[in-house]
Parts: structure tokens; C-alpha cells; sequence
């Protein structure tokens, strides 16, 4: 009882970065290549999209094609000796790219949990979501969930897990300020699931025939993605990178953090 009424007695101080970021956009906007760029960061590839980057990053496709195993594996192998690392040794940004290709690999990862049950030694097919009535969809879920849950173990303390996503073609207006939760390139539940558990959800976008690129977390009537529980994030929008005229390079801004 001491315990309660000890909780009862005070105001806690809440955490005052993300943990978990979610950042979508259309293609070849630059997340990949502007994440890649924030200070002691991590890239756990699995669309194959950021060969022509610098940066520390994992290639799950190419090291799933090196090793002859599954994608699955890959990933599994990757995020198995990240969470093994000492404190010290974990970057404190992971980037994950893109959760369209993480549910692929959820995909998977059900049927695996499946077949290992009694009714599902006999199932042959290699989508989960076949499965009669339905049924599929709650395995492809848990999968889901239980994997991007580990990737909070693989970030330092102080850490955020960002996970880069698609917005389905044609659901962004000229502004970036018409995008719902229907339009993120995931499915069923697991847009909901997966946006309602994320500290901020961000939607990186081009500002005009600008070489300016923006991170909105604006909340409107027909929004269902965009908003965030930061405080200083809510309602805001910011500079997220910037492409130099000159030299070509990519600047990147870190107002958001």
C-alpha cells in the first residue's frame, strides 16, 4: 500500500525525446539517406534500398544471400547480436527500412509460430493471411508487434527506433497535409496497431520545388497518421534536410530531436 500512496504523492517527469519514431513519405523523398546521417546510427536494411549510402547499416537481403538463409534469419541474426551488445556499444539511433518489407518478414515469422502449433503442421501455403476466416491476420499481428518490440532492445537506454515507411501512391495532396492512417502502406490492423504504440508519427515531405525537405507532425481534421505524445513535437513541423545546391550533398537538421 506504501508503494501506491508513495505514487499518489508526486508527479513523475516524463521523457522528454521519442523512443520509437515513425516516419513515412513518398518514394525517393530522402529518409534513408538523411537518417543514415544522425550521429551514432544504425541502418538495418531490408528493402535493399540504401547501397548507394554512406553510413553503418546491415543489408538484410545481401547477408541473407551470403549465408544461403531465409530474410527471417537474416534479421533474426542481426537483431540477436545488437541486443547481445554492452550499453556502450548499442547506436542510439536504429533505423529500420522500411516497415512494408517488415511485414513481409512478419509474414514469415507467423507462419513459422503457426506451423509449430497442431493445427498448423498440415498448412502448406506461404502467406499467412490465407488461412481461413480470417484468422491470419491476428498471427501476422502478434509477429508484427513482437518484432518491432525487440528492436527496442537493440538501442541504447537513451535510444529511439526509427522505422521508415511508404505512403500509398496518390493519397498526399501538393501540400503533404491530406494523408490519413488508411494510406500508410500497411495492413489491416496493423496500421493501427502499429501508429497508436510509435511516440511520434512523422511524415517527411517536399515543400514546393523547394531542395528542402519536412518532417510534419500536424494533426488535422482528415489526419489520421501525422501527431505525436511530445509535447514539443505537437502541432510542429520542421526542416529535416536540405540538399546543397553547390556540392550536391545532403544537410540534415535535428530541431525534431
Amino acid at each position: 500500500m506504501s508503494e501506491i500512496l508513495d505514487l499518489l504523492s508526486k508527479d513523475q517527469v516524463g521523457s522528454g525525446e521519442p523512443t520509437t519514431l515513425f516516419i513515412i513519405s513518398q518514394p525517393k523523398v530522402g529518409k534513408t539517406e538523411a537518417s543514415l546521417q544522425l550521429p551514432d546510427s544504425f541502418l538495418i536494411d531490408i528493402e535493399n534500398g540504401s547501397k548507394t549510402y554512406t553510413g553503418r547499416k546491415f543489408n538484410v537481403k545481401q547477408y541473407a544471400a551470403e549465408k544461403a538463409m531465409s530474410n527471417l534469419k537474416a534479421l533474426s541474426w542481426c537483431m540477436g547480436e545488437l541486443i547481445k551488445l554492452p550499453q556502450e556499444k548499442k547506436p542510439r539511433f536504429l533505423i529500420v527500412d522500411t516497415t512494408t518489407a517488415l511485414e513481409d518478414i512478419a509474414n514469415d515469422f507467423a507462419l513459422e509460430n503457426y506451423k509449430q502449433t497442431a493445427m498448423g503442421k498440415g498448412f502448406t501455403g506461404k502467406d499467412i493471411t490465407n488461412l481461413s476466416q480470417g484468422a491470419g491476420y491476428g498471427w501476422l499481428r502478434e509477429a508484427f508487434k513482437t518484432i518491432y518490440d525487440n528492436f527496442k532492445l537493440c538501442v541504447k537506454d537513451n535510444g529511439c527506433v526509427i522505422f521508415l515507411g511508404h505512403a500509398k501512391s496518390g493519397s498526399i495532396n501538393k501540400n503533404g497535409q491530406d494523408l490519413s492512417a488508411k494510406d500508410v502502406s500497411l495492413t489491416g490492423k496493423i496500421k493501427t496497431l502499429f501508429t497508436s504504440d510509435m511516440d511520434a508519427n512523422g511524415f517527411l515531405y517536399r515543400k514546393g520545388n523547394s531542395n528542402e525537405n519536412y518532417i510534419s507532425f500536424i494533426t488535422q481534421e482528415q489526419d489520421l497518421f501525422s501527431g505525436t505524445r511530445m509535447p514539443y513535437l505537437a502541432g510542429k513541423e520542421f526542416i529535416f534536410s536540405k540538399k546543397d545546391k553547390d556540392s550536391g550533398k545532403l544537410v540534415t537538421y535535428r530541431d525534431w530531436e
